[in-house]
């Protein structure tokens, strides 16, 4: 059995999770009011906003490339490594010892 300390413990839990939910649902909602008069503009115009359109894919553009970059990063350092020791381990005998005369 819970005592009353739980239970008022949990109305408030519950109170902050319905406070939270119910301001993502106002900002969809909003999202979606915004998205809707976008299209209704683009329906009185009755042409293509080619500026608009363009705007929007170099900035989609510049997201998914700084997003690729990011997750790509680590792949290069990998490359990098193994570049280094592979030329660590196959070195020719030459490489090996670079004395030249001065150094003897």
């Amino acid at each position: 059995m819970s005592s009353n300390g739980n239970h008022s413990s949990d109305d408030a839990r519950f109170a902050a999770l319905s406070q939270r939910v119910s301001g993502i649902e106002t900002s969809v909602q909003g999202l979606a009011n915004q998205f809707a008069s976008f299209v209704a503009k683009l329906d009185e115009r009755q042409r293509t906003p080619r500026g608009l359109i363009v705007s929007i894919a170099v900035a989609v553009l510049a997201y998914v490339t700084t997003i690729g970059g990011l997750a790509y990063a680590p792949v290069w350092a990998g490359i990098g490594r193994l570049e280094t020791a592979n030329k660590r381990k196959y070195r020719t005998p030459r490489q090996r010892w670079p004395l030249s005369l001065t150094e003897w």
